[in-house]
């Protein structure tokens, strides 16, 4: 197995947060490294910035949907998210995560996502 070559930082004290960090983890072949925010490993201006998921890795940052997206890209059978990135669907894609943040973000405790 190779070393994580980028991070999905996300919100510990939100059930669907962890989650979702835990299920992509499983299935990214170990190539993404899950770090709750509060971690010494997250980067200082992103931990400032807990409302939505972030996506670290050598080509930069990207938050929410967009954060998700390229996580999932990781996953097996993944790419065919890569459609939620074109320009047009991209607005959906972050409406669509802003929508499921928002329902999930105030349920705390345990959780767990098939």
């Amino acid at each position: 197995m190779r070393p994580p070559d980028a991070q999905l930082v996300y919100e510990e004290d939100c059930a669907f947060c962890t989650s979702a960090a835990l299920w992509i983890a499983a299935r990214a072949a170990g190539s993404v490294e899950t770090v709750p925010f509060g971690d010494p490993r997250v980067p200082s201006p992103l931990d400032a910035d807990r409302s939505r998921v972030h996506w670290v890795s050598e080509e930069g940052v990207l938050h929410g949907g967009a954060a998700m997206t390229r996580a999932l890209r990781r996953v097996r059978g993944g790419c065919v998210v890569r459609v939620l990135d074109l320009p047009g669907l991209a607005r959906l894609r972050d409406a669509g995560y802003t929508l499921v943040a928002r329902a999930h973000r105030r349920r705390a405790g345990p959780s767990r996502i098939g």
